[in-house]
């Protein structure tokens, strides 16, 4: 299980924002560290350390080394002031949600005191007026206080009770400041508390074309709550532009199994003058060599002992598929001159060789193996290394190829200087023949003709069908402006990229953008040209100079004013229930601060699924338990019915990630996970969600609602 904070919006760019776009500072680990020092002949020494404001128990460890002997050894030590806070804020809370959180309040001296406790509030939440405190409010600054004044007995603690209130139209982090006074002493906490949407990123994309001399007006989506949108409008000479809705959900797509690290990568190696329109990536050609190179090291990460790539870190047992697609990367990296580790792949070709031409049980040649051989050969073909005799046994049933192995083994023959079976091998090729598949090779229409057209400009071959299969895999898009998957995005880019470049050259147009406070902005063709949609609410114009047709491409992602609350079923059904630790059934309205409560999501799918993720964002009241601490509430041995074969789990501050496999059609399976309840107050129910990552059509989501929680 793998746990994470909550996902900032900056630092490993729009993946991480994918998956929340507000970051705060909520718990300030304390870690100090002292280098080697000597002790004196009694085997003593004394460190010092600078401690910063904390209050609790922090664990010292030590470590001695003398000689061939050494040692460790621990203690606990308490740090703490004659008055002292403690608050128990949650760790983040949706628009509009309401909470009453404690903040205990500590006497550690020897007489009864008053102690005074004031909050300070700034940002997208404020203070709600509680008994015994006045708050005070001011609207310019987006700001509230309040002052609470109790009796805390000698070496005791008072919890005093803080309303809090989200905005119900802005998010972000709030900054709170506590201080508690009592008999001339004072305790001070500062902390970050996000307000993070109860909805997912959702993204809007489109494009056209400008003729010479001709003015455009360009209507975009006005729906996404303000702050949350990010966007691109692409000018270019050439359909190439419309590759980057693609180019932006790889590089932001929020999970990063074996195939989706290379999947952010990959392509551009082939769109690489496309990079330089992320702004915000920062995608220049020193930001993708820095993209490449964070991509062979997770890489090199999932690598297994066998020398194939594990699906997940720290898995063991290496998926064939992946392993061939990384190696391709690698050796189309390298050739484009970027370090990659020549040890990694050399074991990486060596596990390709040694598995993927492993004789099958029954040693029939089904469409998974046909297509893992054909794309074994091409990849060691085009790391000069062929295997021939692999390459000729496959060629011998080249009338029960599939398409897209037939295409990967045109080039396997290209690369190895045989020009005529290649050229054979696609004529024999027909697309339209393979089906989805959600696991394995993750063949689908989209990347069978990705490939076919790919091999045929490898082949030298830009004819009639090359163009009426680019014009195919154009029309294949979603309305969002990409394939539906990365690994179909990836290879669609790769074929098309290159299939643009192929284009005759075309007269350098230019024109002006006219586009809100940003005003007039002149651009030329000679090079993609790009411009930020921060404020997608400002209206857009193109006005073309001519001589030739402009080529426009633009994308909107943000999240949704009004976030659907139905539920839906797409060839998926999600239920979510809650129960107590022996299974029975608890209603929300049954929920009190402090119980125990676990989750049961459960899953039916109408055919057999790989890689579904599913994704359980929490209420604000709720915080997953973490199963290795002694207080948390174990289950496990108490799970019935048939569950969902896991892959991986990421337990997070405001939800659950799972991503596994449904064994059988129409049967439900189900997964379980504990919470704690942490908050009182009212808070948004967000729904529940699951799709298939490689299979977009197939997706559901539960209704969402509201909780509302009694004080202890």
């Amino acid at each position: 299980v793998a746990r994470a904070p909550s996902a900032p919006g900056g630092g490993e760019g729009a993946a991480l924002r994918r998956l929340s776009p507000v970051s705060a500072e909520r718990i300030r680990p304390v870690v100090l560290w002292h280098g080697p020092v000597r002790t004196d002949a009694e085997g003593k020494a004394v460190v010092e350390f600078s401690v910063p404001k904390y209050g609790g128990r922090l664990r010292i460890m030590a470590m001695a080394a003398a000689g061939k002997r050494f040692g460790s050894g621990e203690a606990p030590v308490f740090v703490r002031g004659p008055v002292m806070l403690k608050e128990h804020f949650p760790r983040f809370l949706a628009p509009s949600d309401e909470a009453l959180v404690p903040v205990v309040l500590y006497n550690n001296t020897d007489a009864t005191t008053e102690v005074r406790l004031r909050v300070g509030i700034s940002g997208p939440v404020s203070l709600v007026s509680q008994p015994g405190a006045e708050v005070v409010g001011d609207e310019k600054i987006s700001s509230s206080s309040a002052t609470y004044t109790v009796t805390v007995g000698a070496q005791s603690s008072q919890a005093v009770d803080v309303g809090l209130k989200a905005s119900g139209d802005r998010i972000g982090a709030a900054r709170i400041s506590l201080i508690a006074e009592a008999s001339g002493f004072d305790w001070r906490e500062e902390c970050e508390l996000a307000v993070r949407p109860a909805a997912g990123i959702e993204r809007r994309a489109g494009w056209l074309t400008v003729g010479p001399n001709e003015k455009r007006p360009l209507s975009l989506p006005q729906e996404f709550l303000e702050g949350t949108t990010t966007g691109i409008l692409t000018v270019s000479s050439s359909r190439a532009s419309e590759l980057l809705p693609a180019l932006r959900h790889n590089l932001g797509y929020p999970y990063g199994c074996a195939e989706q690290i290379v999947s952010r990568a990959f392509p551009l190696l082939a769109a690489h003058e496309l990079s330089a329109v992320f702004p915000e990536e920062t995608l220049t050609s020193e930001g993708l060599s820095q993209l490449i190179a964070s991509t062979v090291a997770q890489m090199s990460e999932l690598q297994t002992a066998t020398g194939g790539l594990a699906m997940w870190p720290g898995q063991r047992e290496p998926w064939l598929w992946a392993s061939l697609y990384g190696a391709h990367f690698l050796i189309e990296a390298k050739k484009a001159g970027y370090p990659v580790g020549e040890d990694s792949l050399a074991a990486l070709l060596r596990y390709i060789r040694s598995e993927a031409f492993r004789e099958q049980e029954g040693g029939r040649l089904t469409p998974e193996v046909a297509r893992e051989r054909a794309y074994a050969a091409y990849v060691l073909a085009l790391a000069e290394k062929p295997a021939r005799d692999q390459m000729e046994l496959l060629f011998d049933k080249r009338d029960l190829l599939p398409a897209s192995a037939s295409a990967l083994l045109a080039g396997a023959y290209w690369f190895t200087g045989l020009p005529e079976p290649a050229r054979l091998l696609l004529g024999l090729a027909r697309e339209g023949e393979e089906q989805r598949e959600t696991g394995k090779t993750l063949a689908s229409p989209a990347r069978e003709t990705a490939l076919l057209l790919a091999s045929l400009l490898e082949t030298k071959q830009f004819d009639s069908r090359a163009h009426a299969l680019a014009q195919r895999l154009y029309d294949m898009r979603q309305s969002d402006g990409h394939w539906g998957t990365t690994q179909d995005n990836a290879f669609a880019v790769w074929a098309l990229a290159r299939f643009e470049r192929m284009q005759s050259a075309r007269p350098v147009s230019r024109g002006v953008i006219r586009y809100g406070a940003a005003g007039e902005k002149v651009f030329s063709t000679d090079r993609p040209f790009a411009i930020g949609l921060a404020t997608p609410t400002s209206p857009v114009e193109v006005i073309s100079h001519g001589p030739a047709e402009l080529y426009l491409s633009w994308f909107v992602e943000g999240i949704p004013l009004r976030p659907t609350s139905a539920p839906e079923e797409h060839g998926l059904k999600i239920k979510r229930r809650y129960s107590d630790s022996f299974g029975k059934d608890i209603s929300l309205a049954e929920l009190k601060q402090g119980m125990s409560v676990h989750v049961e999501i459960s899953l039916t799918a109408e055919k057999k699924m790989d890689n579904v993720v599913v994704v359980d964002l929490l209420p604000a009241c709720l915080e997953i338990e973490n199963p290795n601490l002694a207080s948390a509430e174990h289950f496990e041995e108490r799970q019935s019915g048939d569950t969902i074969v896991v892959d991986r789990t990421e337990a997070r501050d405001d939800r659950l990630i799972l991503f596994g496999s449904i064994p059988q059609a129409g049967k439900e399976v189900s997964f379980r996970y504990a919470c704690r309840v942490i908050s009182a107050g009212k808070f948004v129910l967000p729904p529940a969600w699951a799709e298939c990552m490689y299979d977009p059509v197939m997706r559901c989501r539960t209704a969402a609602g509201e909780i509302s929680i009694q004080k202890r």
